[in-house]
């Protein structure tokens, strides 16, 4: 386990004012109802750097009543989530780290006193960056959680990063006529989106698909509902054909119209873009990798033949599949999804891999090791 880190907030959330418990002249409870909010942002450089292994932190702050219950779930693919509960004045910090390989964690914590807590989103290693979602839910013990999600008020604490504006308010029902209607194909990568008339939403992203839920909010923006919590877009048209979608992290993907109205039709609609076949033996990239001294981590990756692939990762392992894209990338599918890489090659032992995300690693072929 880590020893216990002190650092101040780059920015703080200030969640909604929750209802305190009440007594009225018949000596009733009124018992308040448990609030969650969805913070959905990235870690990234400029980000507030632990003191004691040099990863980035962004800190959320909530005021809870003595015995009520913190929980708090992170979820990120691309970094291994960490997740810590910090009492006020930092006296005491619950803290969790996800297993390997699932890239989610769920920490809860009795409030031992009143006052503002601190709710950490962390990564478990030092240089590892990407986008986050962090889901908090405080309230009494014993009350249920209520299922839609919230977007809490943003309240800068200190220098950085400008917070993004509030969650848009849903407006009427989506139209007949709504321009978003349709599939969608992005501009990047093989993701395909098809949004309903009647709301419903559906995506394919490098294979793995997911549904939901979608309407529309004020002006050009959409709100997108899926298991973990609603997310706010900006609609930025470039004519009817050609849409920019901008989340509240400031993320932006470009996404062109397809003829299609279902996943299925789109899928088919792309199928001569597909995927290069599976890698020969003869693919440069078959073979193990060390990750080159001086890094922050310590990693190797071994990527066979048949599609196999494997890595340990500061002593953690990993497993999945591979495949070469056809326009020369690696797309590398693990349990939570698939990530698309770039390969800049130095001769034939040395590697770069670039993600999506902007992070660089290189690696070295380690010498007469079979993946």
């Amino acid at each position: 386990m880590r020893q216990v880190r002190y650092t101040s907030a780059t920015f703080a959330l200030a969640l909604a004012a929750l209802a305190v418990l009440g007594l009225s002249g018949c000596d009733r409870v009124e018992t308040p109802e448990v609030i969650t909010y969805a913070h959905h942002g990235s870690l990234a450089a400029g980000d507030t750097v632990n003191s004691t292994d040099g990863s980035l932190q962004d800190d959320y702050t909530i005021r809870v009543e003595q015995g009520w219950v913190i929980t708090a779930t992170l979820i990120s693919a691309a970094f291994d989530p960490y997740v810590w509960i910090l009492s006020p004045n930092q006296g005491s910090a619950q803290q969790l780290a996800s297993q390997p390989g699932t890239h989610v964690v769920t920490l809860a914590h009795t409030a031992e006193t009143s006052g503002s807590f601190i709710v950490r989103a962390n990564s478990n290693t030092s240089g590892q960056t990407g986008g986050y979602t962090l889901q908090i839910t405080v309230g009494p013990p014993g009350t249920a959680v209520p299922a839609p999600v919230q977007t809490a008020p943003v309240v800068a604490v200190a220098t950085g990063t400008p917070p993004p504006p509030p969650a848009p308010q849903p407006a009427a029902p989506v139209a007949p006529q709504d321009p978003l209607v349709g599939c969608w194909r992005m501009t990047t990568g093989r993701t395909f989106e098809c949004y309903s008339q009647s709301g419903s939403y559906s995506t394919d992203r490098e294979g793995t698909s997911f549904e939901g839920t979608w309407r529309r909010g004020e002006g050009e923006s959409m709100l997108l509902t899926m298991s973990i919590g609603t997310f706010p877009y900006l609609l930025e048209w470039a004519g009817p054909e050609s849409l920019t979608f901008v989340a509240q992290s400031g993320a932006r993907e470009s996404f062109v119209r397809i003829p299609a109205t279902t996943l299925a039709q789109a899928r088919q609609s792309t199928a001569s873009e597909g995927y290069a076949a599976p890698s020969p033996a003869s693919d440069p990239l078959v073979g193990c990798w060390r990750l080159l001294a001086g890094s922050a981590n310590s990693a190797v990756e071994c990527y066979r033949a048949d599609g196999a692939y494997a890595t340990t990762r500061d002593g953690s392992m990993f497993t999945g599949t591979w495949r070469r894209g056809a326009d020369g990338t690696m797309l590398l599918t693990l349990s939570l999804g698939t990530s698309r890489y770039t390969l800049h090659w130095t001769g034939t032992d040395l590697v770069t891999f670039g993600a999506q995300n902007g992070t660089r690693e290189t690696f070295q072929r380690v010498p007469g090791r079979a993946p």
